[in-house]
């Protein structure tokens, strides 16, 4: 006897078909930012690629540790006022923060922030998440070969500590978007 299929099934099954599909990185980007919403069930959602540099020359001093400099390129927010994404783009450009986007390239794994007003990842952003109103967050990290090439970032209004079933979607409906990427960009 077959198990009908869940709606967060169908809804990654949709996403794989259409992001086949896809004629550019910025479709790509919504794609996947609509479809975050409804398969790992966040209230909203920040796709963001992300350039890279990490020769010596290129890396920059924080608390005393050399780190990668990080440019988001572009980035595709669901449930986020257009200027809070632009402003985090600005932030994160000009090194006002360094605590996520920065957690998520050094490590390559997800990144999970319960409260986003108190934890110091958010400094240098805890102004515009108050406006904001969201509480709690994952960043998963999108993947070009070795190498981070972005992030997604799930938005939660509430308090919450993900079990490792909506971290294991995360990562599954990342990983999809990553190599959908990288085959848009061959």
């Amino acid at each position: 006897q077959r198990v009908p299929a869940s709606p967060v099934d169908v809804d990654f099954v949709r996403f794989v078909e259409r992001a086949a599909h896809a004629k550019s990185a910025d479709e790509l980007l919504n794609l996947a930012a609509d479809a975050a919403l409804a398969i790992c069930g966040a209230d909203r959602v920040l796709v963001s690629l992300l350039e890279i540099q990490d020769a010596p020359l290129a890396r920059g001093i924080v608390e005393g540790r050399a780190m990668p400099l990080i440019r988001m390129t572009s980035s595709v927010g669901r449930g986020l006022r257009p200027e809070y994404v632009v402003e985090v783009m600005r932030r994160v450009n000009d090194g006002k923060t360094r605590g996520v986007t920065y957690r998520v390239v050094e490590s390559g794994l997800h990144v999970i922030v319960e409260d986003c007003l108190t934890d110091p990842l958010f400094d240098g952003l805890w102004d515009i998440v108050r406006k904001e109103g969201y509480t709690s967050l994952i960043a998963v990290p999108m993947f070009g070969g070795e190498r981070v090439i972005g992030s997604i970032n799930l938005y939660y209004d509430q308090p919450r500590h993900p079990s490792d079933e909506e971290i294991g979607v995360a990562q599954a409906f990342t990983d999809q978007v990553s190599l959908a990427l990288v085959q848009a960009r061959e």
